[in-house]
């Protein structure tokens, strides 16, 4: 196989195609887009460094020190969603409830409880927005999930919490913090660059475009 490549390179080569235009245009877009990812690499990416006390601080900031038991009760409809929650309101209690209007039938039958603790990157996006803040016993506003069989709406209850450890969620915390410092070092990276070449913006050029 490396022989076979070596003796094609060598024969493009001969047929000079290294000195067609297109050619020359896509291997200085190759070298900008390299030479860029190396000086980002090196300048920026290879100075990150992340403390175990900020790992520690994002890791209750986020809430991801709490592993959640939620009830839920699946409907159909936003208003359903919402006159459940009137009835919650009102007192009604909420496995009564669950059990008989929920169309998730495994938990419905355990009066919503899905049995199970969750951590904050274990739950949909849509699901973390309404129940992270909750306390225990607090009921969620509706949530919209969409599942292979269609959009449902969940009104959830935080059953119970228990501590959930640094470890269930370690490499997604360095992964954001590494995404933060890096954006960071990128900005003051510009600024810096931008102070020392003090690029103008060319009207006619952007006119032209």
């Amino acid at each position: 196989s490396l022989i076979d490549k070596t003796l094609l390179v060598l024969e493009g080569a001969a047929t000079e195609i290294e000195q067609d235009p297109s050619f020359k245009k896509e291997l200085a877009r190759y070298e900008r887009s390299r030479l860029v990812n190396l000086y980002v690499q090196r300048e920026v990416v290879a100075k990150i460094r992340i403390t175990s006390e900020e790992v520690q601080q994002l890791y209750r900031e986020s809430g991801r020190d709490r592993a959640l038991r939620l009830g839920g009760i699946m409907l159909e409809s936003l208003q359903e969603a919402e006159a459940i929650i009137e009835r919650l309101d009102a007192g009604e209690d909420f496995s009564k409830l669950a059990g008989d209007h929920s169309l998730h039938e495994s938990s419905a039958v355990n009066g919503g409880d899905s049995g199970i603790y969750q951590v904050r990157d274990q739950m949909s996006p849509e699901t973390v927005a309404q129940v992270l803040e909750l306390q225990v016993g607090q009921v969620s506003a509706p949530v919209r999930e969409v599942f292979h069989d269609g959009d449902y709406y969940i009104v959830y209850k935080v059953f119970d919490e228990i501590p959930a450890p640094l470890s269930a969620s370690e490499k997604v915390v360095v992964e954001e913090l590494t995404l933060r410092k890096r954006s960071e070092r990128l900005a003051a990276l510009g600024d810096s660059q931008r102070s020392a070449y003090m690029p103008e913006v060319r009207d006619e050029a952007i006119a032209l475009l």
